[in-house]
């Protein structure tokens, strides 16, 4: 709560008639926090004035625990991606597309060479065939 170093400076800097008034303040002090605890995490500053009083300068409580989300991390319904209309409508997506395919052996990439690979024609998934 208060360290040592605290109440030497305040000391240091309070002229020597004002010492029982702050060490009165330090008492009523360690009372109103024995009765009055602080939540964890919350943050409690205060300060002395020129006539040796403590005054409460400022209270930030502590934040609320948050829930846990795990949407972060899995989608909401995963089942939504297993559904038919989705899947062909990701397949339709891809049928205008041509890919490279490159010869066996050679790199395949945006640096392969020209002459290794060659444009396929536009994918048409059998999906989209009619029945």
């Amino acid at each position: 709560m208060v360290t040592r170093e605290w109440i030497l400076q305040i000391l240091w800097e309070l002229p020597l008639y004002y010492w029982p008034v702050f060490f009165w303040e330090l008492v009523q002090l360690g009372r109103w926090w024995a009765t009055n605890p602080v939540e964890p995490g919350a943050m409690v500053t205060f300060q002395v004035t020129g006539t040796g009083r403590i005054v409460m300068a400022g209270y930030i409580p502590a934040a609320p625990p948050s829930e846990p989300q795990w949407s972060d991390h899995a989608p909401r319904a995963p089942w939504r991606a297993l559904d038919p209309q989705v899947i062909s409508g990701r397949l339709a997506a891809l049928a205008g597309v041509a890919f490279l395919r490159c010869t066996l052996g050679a790199p395949c990439g945006p640096f392969t060479a020209p002459s290794r690979c060659t444009v396929t024609a536009p994918l048409r998934p059998r999906a989209l065939d009619p029945p």
